[in-house]
């Protein structure tokens, strides 16, 4: 069974709960047999191989330009020999107070940046995005809009309409001339004729 290890105040406290020696892991920058040595420091590890270990990740970490600081209440992480180590520890304790196991585990992040850190550094992309596309739409909108009122209107000139039921007024008698009335004396001497 593993020990556990806990952090306070930015130390490593001993490890304490271990049943049976757990075997070192060479390269991996803890002190995986509870013997207070880290790899470079235990006898059973080789020292190219640990050597070789800590200048690919001090490459990697002046690459990325990460600076790793001393975490002092252990939320994020600690620096163990220039690289930065996050911590999370898994309490597996019954209600009753006896103690059935607990469990570390470790996790290396190669790049420095945590998952939150890389979301945060996506929404500096997304929100900008986000506002333009917001930007352009009303745009387009009061654009059709304008487009839409700018147009004028098509205006008939009119008469006024009379309504259907109105009076009508009698037609207007025009002057009769010349002809039109040697016409209408000759209808009536033709019907004064046509009675006799």
């Amino acid at each position: 069974q593993k020990g556990l290890q806990s952090c306070v105040n930015g130390t490593w406290n001993d490890c304490v709960g271990d049943v049976e020696a757990f075997p070192e892991i060479c390269g991996d920058l803890f002190d995986n047999d509870c013997d207070e040595q880290i790899d470079s420091e235990d006898d059973t590890c080789a020292h190219s191989n640990v050597t070789l270990l800590v200048e690919v990740e001090e490459e990697r970490e002046i690459a990325v330009g990460d600076e790793c600081t001393l975490d002092a209440d252990c939320d994020s992480g600690t620096c163990m020999r220039g690289i930065c180590v996050e911590e999370e520890s898994i309490d597996t304790s019954s209600s009753s107070g006896l103690n059935t196991g607990e469990e570390s585990e470790s996790r290396f992040f190669s790049n420095g940046l945590s998952s939150e850190e890389k979301k945060s550094s996506v929404l500096w992309y997304v929100i900008p995005l986000f506002l333009f596309l917001l930007g352009g739409f009303f745009w387009y909108m009061q654009k059709k809009k304008k487009n839409i009122s700018s147009v004028p209107e098509k205006k008939v000139a009119s008469m006024p309409r009379t309504s259907l039921f109105s009076s009508r007024s009698p037609p207007v008698k025009q002057r009769k001339g010349i002809i039109d009335k040697e016409l209408d004396t000759s209808f009536q001497e033709s019907s004064r004729l046509f009675k006799k």
